[in-house]
């Protein structure tokens, strides 16, 4: 008789996370749809009939004369959350953030490089002493900038399917920019491990330079061509639980990341991972002439260059811009990187 009604609560328990993780994007949808004017957003909410806790966001926003979201607290804060949990699935730092040591931010750390460890004695014999040595550690700040533009007129036509569109451009833009981030910096000065044609030799030796405890939580990165090769070429090993954007693989969590060049495996232990959220923070940009480059010329301490522009007014557009905030330090031999993998790289 409790079986049913414990699959009933998991379900409206599953349903009330989905509906909270979309909470962001009904504030995205009604600030573009109002052309980023807060005040109008929120009357626009109240029409789209958005998400309850949305409108009382933008409603706040209002209220307090501020000219976006980032300050604001509790709600919103509730909000961000459940958008970036839900990216736990598809992100590797969302991953990864899931399973690490997180600490409150402003933490002041200490990595144990040698630790303690216990030993048998008998009568008659001396005690064995142990010790134990830390290593002050630095949580570095890193930001991840995502910047989606979106023109009113297409989301208005676009009734309820306007807010699938607004929910994933943000969790891609928000996903592609923090894994490129996360992945540069904690590979930043490894040497890479050399890879071979077979994903199970490369796996295990990736595995015994990470996989170092008991309590090593292993998450294995791959570009979209790795994982194909592991669908295809060892899909009865674990055939139910991956798929092309990831899943888990015998056992091992996988991600799958446009951020690695082909060829290239990365895998973390997320436990030897200490990390401070900071959350997401969200603004928009109606007035401003964008460029469209990944390579700009443009930098704050030098004149602009002569470039080719897209006025955001003149073409009725509105940017959005996610900013993902966090801290984190990777413990030594936490992170392992490989590369040549050929079974890791596009035919």
């Amino acid at each position: 008789m409790n079986r049913p009604m414990a699959a009933a609560v998991s379900i409206a328990e599953r349903f009330a996370d989905h509906q909270a993780s979309f909470e962001l994007a009904h504030i995205a949808r009604a600030l573009v749809i109002a052309g980023g004017r807060w005040g109008d957003a929120a009357v626009v909410a109240e029409k789209l009939h958005a998400a309850d806790r949305a409108q009382r966001i933008l409603k706040s926003a209002v209220a307090g004369g501020t000219s976006d979201i980032t300050g604001l607290t509790g709600d919103f804060r509730s909000a961000s959350s459940a958008f970036l949990s839900a990216l736990k699935n598809i992100g590797v730092l969302e991953a990864v953030l899931s399973q690490a040591r997180v600490v409150p931010p402003q933490t002041f750390v200490s990595a144990v490089t040698i630790a303690l460890e216990g030993s048998e004695t008998v009568e008659s014999k001396g005690k064995v002493l142990s010790r134990l040595e830390l290593t002050p550690a630095t949580l570095a700040k890193h930001k991840a900038i995502a910047l989606v533009v979106m023109t009113a007129d297409a989301l208005r036509e676009a009734g309820p399917a306007g807010l699938n569109f607004v929910n994933s451009e943000l969790r891609n833009a928000v996903v592609g920019a923090s894994d490129a981030i996360f992945l540069d910096s904690v590979t930043n000065g490894l040497t890479p491990l050399t890879g071979s044609a077979t994903p199970s030799t490369d796996i295990i030796a990736l595995l015994n330079a990470t996989n170092l405890s008991s309590t090593s939580r292993i998450i294995l990165v791959t570009p979209p061509a790795g994982v194909n090769s592991l669908l295809m070429t060892q899909a009865s090993l674990s055939p139910s639980s991956l798929n092309t954007n990831g899943g888990t693989f015998a056992g091992i969590t996988v991600r799958v990341t446009d951020a690695l060049p082909g060829g290239t495996v990365v895998m973390i232990d997320a436990s030897g991972i200490i990390a401070a959220d900071e959350g997401l923070t969200l603004d928009t940009a109606r007035h401003a002439n964008l460029q469209f480059d990944d390579a700009t010329s443009q930098a704050s301490d030098s004149p602009p260059a002569p470039t080719t522009t897209v006025g955001l007014w003149q073409t009725n557009s509105v940017a959005l811009r996610a900013e993902r905030h966090w801290r984190h330090v990777a413990r030594a031999n936490s992170v392992a990187i490989m590369s040549g993998s050929t079974w890791a790289t596009a035919a």
